[in-house]
């Protein structure tokens, strides 16, 4: 059996275009229309698993992700 240790999502969004997620490293790299990439630090993995399942991506980064995990 394989281990995922990354996972990159397009996501139908107007402001996100895709989001990758590593659950070793518990890093969240967003990447936007627009081409800046911001990575998100200590996101734990239910906190993804949400993200992913939530019905607006979009939404879901800018109420849980954004202002709450350091970045670079």
């Amino acid at each position: 059996m394989k281990k995922v240790i990354a996972e990159k999502i397009e996501v139908n969004s107007q402001a996100i275009e895709y989001i990758t997620y590593n659950y070793i490293l518990e890093t969240l790299k967003v990447t936007f229309q627009h081409g800046k990439e911001y990575i998100y630090f200590s996101v734990d993995n239910n906190t993804f698993l949400s993200m992913k399942s939530s019905d607006s991506i979009g939404k879901f980064f800018n109420k849980n992700i954004k202002n709450h995990f350091k970045f670079s």
